[in-house]
């Protein structure tokens, strides 16, 4: 009997031998198989994750994470800043909660008066003329905060912020102007002489503004803001002429549905 080599063991044939190692490179195969299919599936995964350009038109993610459209704007190297609300978009046409990525934040309350379908649910919740209204006014526009939070709809949480702190700024305007006129000539810059301070509409003001205070300290909101401000940071908001056909306008009203008829200068009436 011939002796066994130590490449054999014993009690194996040759071709045992052979079967052993095909099955053996068989599974190696499987595996790099399925560490294929994993690896296409992360990248898969992290590429979904992504804002996704589509024309418009196509169905929106949900919760407002809606990929933006293409538009000859999009070539432009830097985005529309978050700092800079576009007064020039028809926003009488425009559904904001469907669009989210047209929505900038701007300076103080810019776009309170413009940005639907939030000017249309919070305008009716929003009113200072005395403390009891500022109360009852301030905790409405609150709930619908929380509620927009809760949807994680951080277009509606802004304007709610926005309507509290007009809420603050609007009162404190008519506490220290006598019926509320602050500048010489609306628009301008020049400003009228403070009055003796009303001290109801002060109170007012100090309601709303302890609101304020807690929904811009907000961690949800914070958070929110952050996320809305890096998703959409690279993205140009489209020219006015490029909404039609571009699908973002809503067909238009049959009579003037009231846009921007209020003084929204953004800046903090004190």
């Amino acid at each position: 009997m011939a002796p066994q080599t130590r490449s054999q063991k014993p009690g194996t044939s040759t071709s045992e031998g052979k079967k052993v190692a095909a099955r053996g490179a068989k599974r190696k195969e499987a595996e790099v198989e399925v560490g294929k299919a994993e690896s296409s599936a992360r990248g898969a995964r992290q590429s979904d994750r992504k804002p996704a350009v589509k024309a418009a038109g196509a169905a929106s993610a949900s919760k407002g994470k809606q990929a933006a459209p293409k538009g000859k704007s999009k070539a432009k190297s830097k985005g529309t800043p978050m700092a800079s609300f576009p007064y020039e978009l028809d926003w009488k046409r425009i559904d904001a909660r469907k669009h989210p990525f047209l929505y900038r934040p701007g300076r103080g309350e810019q776009g309170v008066f413009a940005v639907q379908p939030y000017k249309a649910e919070l305008l009716p919740l929003w009113a200072f003329k005395d403390p009891a209204t500022a109360t009852r006014s301030s905790q409405d526009l609150e709930a619908a905060f929380e509620r927009y939070l809760d949807a994680e709809d951080f277009v509606g949480a802004d304007m709610c912020r926005k309507f509290i702190q007009m809420g603050f700024t609007r009162a404190r305007r008519y506490a220290n102007h006598a019926g509320g006129r602050k500048y010489v000539v609306p628009g301008g810059k020049e400003q009228l002489p403070r009055g003796a301070e009303d001290p109801v509409k002060a109170e007012a003001a100090s309601i709303f503004s302890e609101v304020l205070a807690r929904v811009k300290a907000d961690e949800r909101y914070t958070r929110l803001l952050q996320e809305f401000s890096e998703r959409w940071a690279d993205h140009t908001v489209p020219a006015p002429d490029e909404l039609e056909g571009l699908g973002l306008l809503e067909p238009k009203p049959d009579a003037d549905s009231g846009g921007d008829d209020h003084d929204d200068d953004g800046a903090s009436d004190d």
